[in-house]
């Protein structure tokens, strides 16, 4: 479905297809669920949210109404203030919802025009820019958390959370379930993380220039090399033809990580020539 509809209806049928005992508790999303109906769902069924706020007329008077005393600066997830970042809070409402909060950040862009919120306002638009700050709300009932934390959890949704899916759908085999089982495909999803888990350990033990490499990279660089196993006198050696792609240190972290004993070059045509295993 578009991003921009029947969000709640996506909310509801997420919560069909779960099995008895499990619920859904919490909801993050972006500006595409900055819906009355679906944030009026939320609150009657005691779900907590954040949500991206859109920058319509009413939010930008909330914004407007925060008194300068109550901005403070934006507190990394490491404890550091930010420089240009600030944060603040007020009350939000909309047609036939009960009041919710509005975490406000705004970002110094340096000094502007001092003009009006409602000038620089495009209808669908999160951020506003107004004098010297751009701004941005997010919409939530988790009053258990600070301003920061609501931040840091709601920024959650990109790198952590949805780029994190997209390379399990797209690099390993997680964009089809194997069947409509919840526990069976609970385990098929936690076997493409382990299998993400362990590319990033392989990763690691590479030279730099492969620390963003994509699994693809390494399956054409790694795996699809040609190679001979020997078990020699209680050794496991892997003659692999460095020519085809990585050093011979890259093939040892691998051959590390598959139980190799050592690994060793050997020129690409005498492959077929050494001796089996």
């Amino acid at each position: 479905m578009l991003p921009n509809k029947d969000n709640l209806q996506f909310v509801r049928q997420c919560e069909a297809s779960l099995p008895e005992g499990v619920a859904v508790s919490k909801v993050r999303i972006d500006a595409a669920g900055y819906q009355n109906e679906l944030i009026r769902y939320l609150m009657e069924t005691g779900k907590r949210f954040v949500i991206r706020a859109r920058m319509d007329g009413t939010v930008k008077e909330s914004i407007g109404s925060i008194a300068a005393g109550h901005w403070k600066p934006l507190v990394h997830a490491d404890g550091t203030e930010s420089r240009s970042q600030e944060v603040a809070r007020t009350v939000h409402v909309m047609e036939r919802t009960e009041a919710f909060a509005l975490v406000v950040q705004r970002k110094c862009i340096g000094k502007r025009e001092n003009v009006s919120l409602n000038t620089f306002l495009e209808a669908g638009d999160d951020s506003v820019a107004c004098g010297e700050y751009v701004y941005r709300a997010i919409a939530t009932n988790l009053d258990d958390r600070t301003d920061h934390q609501v931040v840091h959890w709601y920024n959650l949704r990109g790198e952590t959370s949805e780029n994190k899916l997209k390379q399990l759908r797209s690099d390993f085999p997680g964009a089809r379930l194997p069947c409509g089982d919840f526990g069976a495909n609970a385990v098929w999803v936690m076997i493409n993380a382990l299998a993400c888990n362990l590319l990033c350990l392989l990763r690691m033990m590479l030279p730099g220039r492969w620390m963003a490499a994509r699994a693809p990279s390494i399956r054409f660089h790694i795996y699809a090399t040609g190679g001979h196993a020997v078990r020699h006198a209680r050794r496991l050696t892997a003659w692999v033809a460095v020519d085809y792609g990585l050093s011979l240190r890259a093939r040892r972290a691998h051959g590390a990580m598959a139980g190799m004993t050592q690994v060793c070059r050997c020129n690409p045509g005498d492959i077929g020539q050494l001796p089996a295993s």
